[in-house]
């Protein structure tokens, strides 16, 4: 069984897979670099499109991986 870790840490290429739909993800496009965005339907369609803050449509970022869930407040921290 993998560390889910290391599963999340994974890049996909997005001619490989896309995400859900509605999920937010890290995203990588040569023009744009890393941001956040979601993957989306259109109009309700079996299609979907790039959505990074307000803008729909954007330029398709070559690859995606899953965001780290956000530690609750019982996580243990590596104290530095």
């Amino acid at each position: 069984m993998q560390r889910v870790d290391k599963v999340m840490s994974e890049w996909i290429r997005t001619q490989d897979k896309k995400p859900s739909y509605g999920v937010p993800v890290i995203a990588y496009c040569r023009i744009y670099g890393r941001f956040i965005a979601i993957y989306d339907r259109i109009n309700d369609s079996d299609y979907g499109e790039w959505i990074r803050g307000e803008e729909r449509g954007i330029l398709p970022p070559t690859h995606w991986a899953y965001l780290a869930k956000i530690p609750d407040d019982n996580s243990r921290f590596i104290k530095l």
